[in-house]
């Protein structure tokens, strides 16, 4: 069960946020993560869809909080406030569709010019089930990742493929991070614009 240790103490809480143009399956990509469901009905977010999931990396408990910023132009002029203490970003586009593919460069951009430079940003190409209506090759995938230097991998929402590699390859990068104190652990009086909220010394409040 994908949430089987919400009942016990996490030892860190971090932001996870999700960018992508409508229809890349942003929602659909949170749902497997924390719900193990796929809606093949689902519609454009409107708004803000959140889930939480708990995950073990590195013998630590990490509650991870997600959010799908809605992809759709008219409400780029919201999502700034989105970004705040994000410690990862998934850039979501699909395999399917070239413009999703190109579009990441203006989400890129915009990761640039709100987030910090320590957070791990992660390049994700959705929809591998659909392989006979691929339009956009995995190594043009690879290739734009390692020039901006994003983590990478394609997956499928609708199968589950990949998806649990790839949220503990996020989670790993970022508690290496924070290992090398880049990051820095929440504390009430913190202004950091990235941050992970740590149980230490009881500290149990919400890292938005």
């Amino acid at each position: 069960m994908n949430n089987e240790n919400q009942d016990k103490k996490w030892d860190y809480q971090i932001k996870i946020i999700l960018l992508g143009s409508c229809g890349t399956g942003k929602t659909n990509f949170i749902s497997k993560i924390c719900r193990n469901q796929f809606d093949i009905e689902s519609h454009s977010t409107i708004g803000i869809e959140f889930g939480v999931r708990d995950v073990i990396v590195e013998s630590h408990l990490f509650r991870l909080q997600l959010w799908d910023t809605a992809g759709q132009e008219k409400f780029l002029s919201m999502t700034s406030g989105y970004f705040k203490n994000a410690a990862g970003v998934f850039l979501l586009y699909d395999i399917t569709k070239k413009d999703s593919f190109d579009q990441i460069q203006t989400w890129l951009k915009m990761c640039k010019q709100y987030l910090d430079q320590y957070c791990v940003l992660y390049l994700v190409g959705n929809k591998i089930d659909l392989q006979y209506l691929r339009e956009v090759n995995r190594s043009s995938g690879q290739s734009f990742a390692q020039v901006n230097q994003l983590l990478f991998e394609e997956c499928s929402a609708a199968s589950g493929e990949k998806i649990e590699d790839i949220l503990k390859e996020m989670v790993s990068n970022i508690y290496q991070i924070l290992m090398m104190n880049e990051i820095q652990v929440e504390n009430p009086q913190s202004k950091s614009s990235l941050s992970i909220k740590s149980n230490q010394n009881t500290l149990n409040s919400c890292c938005i």
